[in-house]
């Protein structure tokens, strides 16, 4: 199975969903021998789960069908778009003062938005250790990231 612009796909990648907005971590991919398998899925696609830190468990999980790849914006990270999304984590790590990426006690996905001509980010955190996800805005312009509370993110979710 492959990606829209040619890639194999496989388990582990962090791909784009949801027309280029969500983040996922590939969980499965359903190949037509792999559909004789499984019981929930009748197409190939491909299993993904919402929590890219490979040290930590799965979260919440979705199907994406390789017929819907292009239509869906389904397609593997560059190297380049991985290596900004580890540096907005080790951005955040120093701003907090504490270690976030690969820390197996978090689940973490980052989403996308441009509003206008301003590009930014969420990175959403939940702590396994205390049952809190924090909400993070990282606006590329100040180089800097904002705790938001769900008051706030309703309003910017609003806004996309």
């Amino acid at each position: 199975m492959k990606y829209p612009e040619g890639d194999e796909v496989n388990v582990g990648d962090v791909i784009w969903t949801n027309g280029g907005c969500n983040i996922r971590r590939v969980s499965k991919v359903l190949s037509n021998t792999e559909l004789l398998k499984s019981e929930s899925e009748n197409e190939p696609g491909i299993m993904w789960v919402r929590n890219i830190n490979p040290c930590s468990s799965p979260d919440i999980f979705g199907f994406e069908a390789e017929a819907d790849f292009s239509y869906e914006g389904i397609g593997k990270l560059t190297q380049n778009e991985l290596k900004h999304i580890e540096y907005l984590f080790r951005t955040l790590e120093i701003q907090l003062g504490k270690k976030i990426w690969h820390n197996k006690n978090l689940l973490y996905y980052p989403v996308f938005y441009r509003l206008n001509d301003t590009f930014n980010w969420f990175i959403f955190c939940y702590d396994t250790s205390t049952n809190k996800e924090t909400c993070y805005e990282f606006r590329e312009n100040e180089e800097k990231f904002y705790i938001l509370n769900d008051k706030e993110l309703c309003r910017k979710i609003r806004l996309m």
